[in-house]
């Protein structure tokens, strides 16, 4: 039943839409580039079979996600998963329990999560997060769990963004992008190229086909945290 429900929950969001055409690229394949050190700072959400979406490291302790992926099942039973591709040893993968759901918000479609023994963890980087505006064609990447399964990669000249003015969509505020998705992909960060940090949290598409998928500003979403949250917002890495 938990899975039929996840099913057509992610179904009614379209959580993903491959813009042709698919440039996604497997993780092992960008191993030796530029952009590998960005994608080892996603996470594999698993939560106890019910539901998989990704999400990203933002301190030592702490993950970034979306809210609609917060609740699939309790926060004991939620793990953030980092270093689960080929080519990484059992032993030196992090898996991680929830510990607590600090914040959230529907509008923004965030969430973060504190996880239990956090330890340091050199091999796994802290994405640093973008706060300002984005410029239309800006160059992106996008690294996540498309299909649940496999971590991997859209560092193609298409992944970019489309139009960076926010709008209100499915009660959420808002962009267009056009890096690859597919279902898992919620919750993933999308880099700038250049700049080398988050600046904007994926979320959802238009379907198989589509034309662009859609992302919250990251900028919005640490004024949010600065205001609700600012023990938090002071231990995040920002970038202006």
């Amino acid at each position: 039943m938990q899975i039929l429900l996840f099913a057509l929950f992610a179904s009614a969001f379209h959580e993903r839409s491959i813009i042709a055409p698919n440039n996604l690229e497997t993780i092992e394949t960008v191993i030796s580039s530029d952009v590998y050190p960005l994608a080892l700072a996603v996470a594999r959400m698993e939560s106890g079979g019910a539901g998989f979406c990704s999400a990203f490291r933002i301190a030592e302790d702490l993950f970034m996600t979306n809210e609609h992926c917060a609740h699939f099942q309790p926060c004991n039973q939620t793990f953030f998963h980092l270093g689960y591709e080929p080519g990484i040893s059992t032993t030196d993968q992090k898996n991680w329990s929830c510990s607590t759901l600090l914040v959230e918000s529907k509008s923004l479609d965030f969430a973060i999560f504190s996880v239990s023994d956090a330890e340091a963890a050199v091999k796994y980087p802290i994405a640093p997060l973008l706060d300002r505006t984005l410029e239309a064609n800006e160059a992106a990447v996008l690294a996540s769990f498309a299909g649940t399964f496999s971590k991997s990669i859209d560092r193609s000249e298409q992944c970019k963004v489309v139009d960076p003015n926010p709008t209100h969509t499915e009660d959420r505020f808002t962009f267009t992008h056009s890096c690859d998705t597919m279902a898992g992909s919620s919750g993933s960060p999308v880099w700038m190229r250049v700049a080398r940090a988050v600046g904007a949290l994926h979320w959802g598409g238009i379907g198989e086909g589509g034309q662009y998928n859609q992302a919250i500003r990251m900028m919005d979403i640490l004024n949010e945290i600065k205001s609700t949250s600012p023990k938090i917002y002071d231990r995040l890495a920002i970038i202006h």
